[in-house]
């Protein structure tokens, strides 16, 4: 996908996200550490690129465990743990001092994404987790490339609740609606790859050209 039609999916589900859950500009983007190293090793500047994805101001910001966990893993992440202190502070949600990275960004999701913030998941566990939060939009670097996932199965449950309850959609909202119906359709089933014998190939030519 180019960057053009990165940028028109970007505006799309921001509009999602701000008509259904109120979650507008300037936005805050919470990343874990993972995803400020795979920036750094791809030279993404993710103060200028993310912006530049959603046409829009965005705030990059780490928890105070994100830090604490990016200076423990030593030299490695030196380069990251410098980025992180110059993005802004989020406060952590949970009790207590610093604890576990992983277990402080699923605390600052919740249930619900109380806080109205969209999240830089590189770590798959913490990436897989915000999937099950409704109203959480998830960002991630594929080769370099940021990417904005489609708003979640439970985002879009959630959602689909909401209007059923509302009864009388207006215009917008029935195209909403038309939109995710065919971004599920669109989901494209991933196929096992074949797995390539070189010896099978060499027994099949053996057979096939005879004696």
């Amino acid at each position: 996908m180019g960057k053009l039609k990165r940028q028109k999916w970007a505006r799309k589900y921001l509009e999602f996200y701000k008509l259904n859950f109120g979650i507008s500009a300037p936005y805050t983007l919470v990343v874990d550490g993972e995803y400020i190293q795979e920036a750094l090793r791809h030279k993404v500047h993710i103060k200028e690129q993310i912006p530049k994805l959603f046409q829009s101001t965005v705030i990059p910001s780490v928890t105070k465990c994100t830090v604490a966990s990016l200076r423990r893993r030593g030299n490695r992440y030196s380069g990251a743990a410098l980025i992180a202190k110059r993005f802004e502070r989020t406060a952590c949600t949970h009790e207590g001092g610093v604890i576990a990275e992983i277990n402080c960004l699923k605390a600052l999701v919740g249930s619900s994404n109380e806080q109205k913030v969209c999240y830089g998941a590189q770590d798959v566990q913490l990436r897989n987790h915000v999937r099950t939060v409704p109203a959480a939009p998830l960002l991630f670097l594929r080769e370099g490339v940021p990417i904005f996932e489609a708003p979640s199965k439970a985002t879009k449950q959630v959602f689909r609740e909401k209007m059923s309850k509302k009864g009388d959609l207006t215009e917008r909202e029935k195209k909403i609606v038309g939109k995710l119906v065919k971004s599920d359709a669109k989901e494209p089933v991933r196929r096992k790859r074949k797995v390539f014998h070189p010896f099978r190939l060499c027994v099949a030519t053996n057979v096939s050209s005879g004696p």
